[in-house]
């Protein structure tokens, strides 16, 4: 049923949208352009107006679902998150309540699992980033605080040290040369008005030795143009935030949702490129302070989680001092080096039984802006597919459902 669902929703989106997604964006007073020119130095691309493409950009095809047999107790995943689709078309999960990582198939078939509860070699407390290259995997272990470097057979290699195990890991990446790219995380929470969450990026050799420094504090220091308070749909601050990630050949990205710019940097922590966006900052209404107070009201109330109830309260405290929506919630960057930017989830009613679909604004590599995408479901873009994870509303139960990307425009060309 959740299936035939799936395919309808598809259906009638791309009926609505196929006459427009299909012809560019006409000539007029928002008409799209994209220029592209150099700033200090530094190639810059200025993406103007109205989208490439209107309407819908992509439809999306279920692949499989990963097998989860009862009669299988190795196929049982308990508080477990769907990471990647590895180069070999396997999906790499967490299954942190088991404490080990979990390898499926291209069809979604169990193929197998390592690791399991314990502080040895090659165990884990709490399993929690991952990333896969054709060397194997690095995993970052929240509660043992430490990286390990697995083979793709599952076989411990080595732990990895890292400069400032005081800080949450917030990413983690191999880059060329055997260097790693690794992003952490503090909080400062003594003024709940101006929560602010430092971040350090930091490049480290093989060995473990700093290669390099990419940004340290930069939502403090480097703050780009801002104007307000942010109102964030979640988690925690209301002041501009800094994200890096990194995909093998398109160095490091840092964002701040506060301004529509992205910026690169190289392996070495040098400015590389800069993406400028022309998008309007959007107001905070009375209507969306009531929205989103019903919200974090609604998910207070219903939690069993203590530290989720603190967060809620902590955002209804915060609530009254934003005036700016974010441009984005998050951004993905796919191994091809397409960006895809979550909109802020802004609602004019909000209902706890109704569903609510994400949309994405979607940028090709060279940071053009080709249009929107609503997804059936949230997930992680990683290597043309979409990967979700998806709960029974009356058991509980979690599905993970992987979707290929179909682009719905005959011109619009994207990597499967």
């Amino acid at each position: 049923m959740r299936r035939f669902q799936a395919l309808l929703f598809t259906i009638l989106m791309a009926i609505a949208h196929i006459a427009p997604a299909c012809s560019r964006s006409d000539d007029g007073p928002s008409a799209h352009r994209f220029t592209t020119f150099a700033e200090n130095g530094i190639p810059v691309s200025f993406s103007e107006g109205a989208p490439l493409y209107e309407g819908e950009l992509f439809t999306y095809e279920e692949v499989c679902r990963l097998e989860q047999d009862e009669s299988r107790e190795e196929t049982i995943l308990y508080r477990a998150s769907l990471q990647t689709c590895g180069p070999d078309g396997r999906y790499y999960v967490t299954d942190i309540g088991n404490g080990r990582i979990a390898v499926f198939g291209s069809q979604g078939k169990y193929f197998f699992g390592f690791g399991r509860a314990g502080d040895g070699p090659g165990e884990f407390r709490s399993p929690h980033i991952m990333t896969v290259d054709q060397e194997g995997l690095l995993v970052f272990d929240r509660n043992n605080r430490r990286t390990t470097r697995f083979g793709l057979d599952g076989i411990f290699r080595e732990y990895v040290s890292l400069t400032f195990t005081d800080l949450s890991v917030t990413a983690l990446h191999p880059l060329p040369g055997g260097k790693k790219l690794v992003v952490s995380r503090e909080t400062d929470r003594t003024d709940l008005t101006q929560l602010r969450s430092r971040y350090r990026c930091q490049i480290l050799g093989a060995a473990g030795d700093t290669a390099g420094t990419v940004i340290g504090g930069w939502n403090e220091e480097g703050r780009m143009r801002q104007s307000g308070n942010i109102l964030y749909q979640n988690p925690v601050t209301f002041s501009s935030r800094a994200r890096v990630q990194y995909e093998s050949g398109w160095g490091i990205l840092c964002w701040d949702s506060s301004c529509p710019e992205l910026r690169w940097f190289d392996t070495t922590g040098s400015p590389s490129r800069i993406m400028r966006l022309d998008w309007e900052r959007v107001p905070v209404t009375d209507s969306d302070r009531l929205t989103t107070r019903q919200r974090y009201e609604y998910y207070r109330d219903i939690s069993e989680n203590e530290q989720t109830r603190e967060l809620q309260e902590t955002l209804l405290k915060n609530l009254e001092f934003a005036d700016y929506h974010p441009f984005w919630a998050s951004i993905s960057v796919d191994e091809d080096g397409y960006l895809w930017l979550r909109k802020p989830e802004v609602y004019a009613d909000w209902e706890p039984e109704k569903k609510y679909y994400p949309v994405f604004r979607v940028l090709n590599p060279e940071g053009e802006y080709l249009g929107d995408s609503t997804q059936l479901h949230r997930g992680t873009v990683s290597r043309g597919k979409l990967l979700t994870q998806q709960s029974d509303e009356e058991t509980g139960e979690v599905s993970f459902i992987i979707y290929e990307i179909i682009p719905i425009p005959e011109d619009l060309v994207y990597p499967r």
